[in-house]
């Protein structure tokens, strides 16, 4: 392999370039819309830091400086997972040349692997949750992989208990549902929401409408919409995002959204469904598989 160049790029057209000639698109955190849009709500300075054999980019650590914290952090900020830096493959030797090359501190967190010899602290950062859903057809075969006993006789007999007590339909979302969504999740998590110190509505609404494969299902309840998720369908991977349900209205509402988007993930050929860090007490329950996401600490 030849010496590689190190650069650091700072505008925008460029990375995108990068990013595009880069990214693998397995989920929706490797697409360039998803993270744009995100960006756009701080417009935090970019320090894309690219390695090159030749004129030829070979590798990416995508960054922004979070003047908040005074750090470098993912391009995206926290709202962004399954983090790496994007090498083409027999490059990878160019993670520990990128890390070497940052000039101020960095916090990288929720990445999917520790970078190959990485010189810095790399510790465990969260736990996600997924499910490999490639070998189901429909709804029925995940519940027949995921429940045993007990355990599968209650959660069919919650949905049907809901079934019976009301007129449930599951419809696409709207805008306007996202509004509701962001509403929702406060009233219920209050300042641990998501959404609790930033502007979420807007927020939600350009990532939903931001062409990276945005899934909103709403649930009504006799005419009213009682609950609302958003996800996002990108590579092979059903990645459940957010969701708001109103817990004051009919018990399992929540888990009765969470069926009908595995069902759709399900029919929309995903592989993976992703459900995100922490447990929130419901996905163990589900069956879901967890793994470690990683952060790395660079001091200055």
């Amino acid at each position: 392999m030849n010496h590689l160049r190190i650069g650091c790029i700072k505008d925008l057209k460029t990375s995108r370039e990068l990013w595009k000639a880069l990214s693998p698109i397995e989920c929706v955190y490797d697409t360039w819309e998803f993270r744009e849009s995100l960006y756009n709500h701080d417009l935090f300075e970019l320090f894309f830091y690219a390695a090159y054999d030749g004129e030829e980019p070979v590798a990416l650590l995508p960054l922004q400086y979070n003047t908040d914290e005074n750090y470098l952090e993912f391009f995206g900020g926290g709202y962004t997972e399954d983090n790496r830096i994007l090498v083409k493959k027999g490059y990878e030797s160019a993670t520990v040349q990128l890390l070497k090359s940052l000039d101020r501190p960095a916090t990288l967190f929720l990445m999917n692997e520790c970078p190959n010899g990485s010189l810095y602290k790399c510790a465990i950062d969260e736990y996600k949750y997924f499910a490999d859903i490639s070998q189901c057809k429909t709804i029925d075969d995940y519940i027949a992989m995921a429940f045993r006993g007990k355990s599968k006789k209650n959660r069919i007999r919650e949905m049907r208990i809901l079934k019976e007590s009301a007129d449930i339909q599951i419809r696409p979302s709207t805008d306007g549902d996202m509004d509701l969504l962001v509403d929702l999740n406060i009233s219920n998590l209050g300042n641990a929401s998501d959404f609790a110190d930033v502007d979420g509505k807007k927020l939600l609404r350009d990532l939903f409408n931001a062409q990276c494969g945005a899934v909103g299902l709403s649930v009504v309840v006799n005419g009213n919409v009682e609950g609302v998720t958003i996800a996002f369908f990108a590579g092979s991977t059903y990645t459940y995002f957010n969701a708001g349900v109103n817990k004051m209205t009919y018990a399992n509402l929540g888990k009765y959204l969470i069926f009908a988007n595995i069902e759709m993930a399900i029919s929309l050929g995903a592989k993976t469904f992703d459900a995100g860090p922490e447990d929130l007490g419901w996905k163990e329950m589900f069956g879901l598989t967890k793994k470690p996401l990683f952060c790395v600490t660079i001091p200055q």
